[in-house]
């Protein structure tokens, strides 16, 4: 029931919502649908032509995007009220506040994910098409649907890393070769990454900063609760089932390439945001397996809860 309630106040208030970030380029979008329809995904034609109001809009895709976020996490994860609390800290004023269209997308990877995990390949590949329908930066997830869930390739993830940061070190552009082997609708999402970024809409990226730091620990922390499996499955055993430990090393794999994507693709801002943004999403799913390396779970609550909060606090730094 409390649930619910916190899925009802979340949506309402991004549905709401009457200023904010992004909030005047999606009305332009709602009010002229063809005008932006070369740049702009069908769906959000398509509906915008068939809502009576611009928060009709809104409400529909923060009703879409929160219930199906919710219903994966109550259904799949070990601590679903931890995963909500980093949901809502991480991402959800990121995506339902300002990245509407971003926001539903999100929400079919998640479900994709654990049709993944299942080896239901179908399912898994119909919640990919319809994540791009509604974003086509997530066509870039479709490297989820190949990653395994019973091992974590850290040589060869290690290899890419380290050419990465030689990249990044070297200033190599990658985007010239990228705009060269697209078409259509990816080239244009390529293209319109490039502008934004050269209009300065992005900072920089600097690879030394805080939230690259925590990151690599979580990566660190994640490998190395695979790597002590057994001390883990002696320890917890009525926690890691067989599923749980699959999502683990999914999200684990997933996490690590976001940290690679991140570096390759420096020199584009908005693009390595946007993208590595995606993989980070797993943290959702990630973190809440760190709460049985504590023995004392009052601990654990409350260091969870603290970084929680530190990243939200950040975070809404940046955003604002």
């Amino acid at each position: 029931m409390l649930v619910c309630i916190i899925a009802v106040i979340l949506i309402l208030n991004a549905g709401l919502r009457t200023s904010g970030a992004d909030y005047e380029h999606y009305l332009d979008m709602f009010k002229h649908p063809d005008y932006f329809s070369n740049g702009v995904e069908y769906s959000y034609i398509f509906l915008s032509k068939r809502m009576h109001t611009f928060t009709e809009l809104l409400m529909l895709y923060a009703a879409i995007a929160v219930s199906m976020k919710i219903f994966v996490i109550q259904k799949n994860v070990l601590l679903p009220n931890l995963s909500i609390l980093i949901y809502y800290t991480h991402f959800y004023f990121l995506h339902e506040m300002i990245q509407s269209r971003a926001g539903v997308a999100s929400g079919f990877m998640f479900l994709m994910l654990f049709f993944v995990i299942k080896k239901m390949h179908k399912p898994a590949f119909i919640c990919y098409l319809l994540s791009v329908v509604f974003h086509y930066s997530f066509f870039f997830c479709g490297f989820i649907l190949l990653l395994s869930t019973k091992k974590v390739y850290v040589k060869l993830y290690s290899m890419l890393f380290f050419v990465a940061i030689l990249k990044y070190i070297l200033n190599v552009s990658i985007i010239d070769i990228l705009l060269g082997v697209t078409s259509g609708p990816l080239y244009q999402r390529l293209g319109a990454y490039q502008f934004v970024s050269s209009q300065g809409s992005y900072e920089e990226i600097k690879i030394v900063n805080f939230i690259f730091f925590v990151q690599i620990v979580i990566l660190c922390v994640a490998l190395c609760m695979i790597f002590k499996k057994k001390y883990l499955l002696s320890r917890f055993r009525i926690y890691f089932i067989k599923r749980n430990y699959r999502l683990l090393i999914l999200c684990t794999n997933i996490y690590f390439l976001g940290l690679i994507i991140y570096m390759l693709l420096a020199e584009i801002p908005a693009m390595a945001f946007r993208l590595s943004e995606i993989c980070f999403a797993v943290e959702i799913f990630l973190i809440p397996y760190f709460y049985y390396l504590f023995k004392d779970k009052f601990v654990a609550k409350i260091a969870l809860s603290t970084y929680s909060a530190l990243i939200f606090v950040l975070y809404q730094v940046i955003l604002t």
